[in-house]
């Protein structure tokens, strides 16, 4: 087990989420955190009950459920066991300058606290 990975797989989850190969949700996504006062817009990949998927079209939560699906093989490509892991999700919000800001986040079983910025273009 590699809790040094961690940081780099939740970031590899994120930016793949987001990337353009996703371009469909990815840009659904952030024109609804653009276009609403929502201050975050938060995708929980492991504890789905912290979070509403009811704002979310369908589209969005097939692709949500996609990777979901994929979670425990790349989990196992970073040499990561399925229960180091208890919090993972992307953040997609706005700055106090308006800029959309994606983010990864992760959380092990120690309670350490894996965040990092996801580049983007627009």
């Amino acid at each position: 087990m590699k809790y040094k990975n961690i940081k780099a797989f939740s970031h590899n989850l994120s930016h793949s989420f987001m990337s353009f190969n996703n371009y469909d949700t990815r840009e659904y996504l952030l024109n609804l955190v653009q276009q609403t006062n929502k201050t975050k817009i938060s995708i929980c990949w492991i504890n789905k009950n912290n979070q509403s998927e009811e704002e979310f079209n369908e589209s969005c939560k097939k692709m949500i459920e996609s990777y979901r699906n994929q979670i425990p093989a790349l989990m196992k490509q970073h040499q990561i066991e399925s229960g180091s892991v208890i919090e993972l999700r992307t953040d997609i919000y706005l700055s106090q300058s308006n800029d959309v800001i994606i983010q990864s986040y992760a959380k092990d079983i120690h309670g350490k606290q894996y965040i990092q910025d996801i580049e983007h273009q627009f």
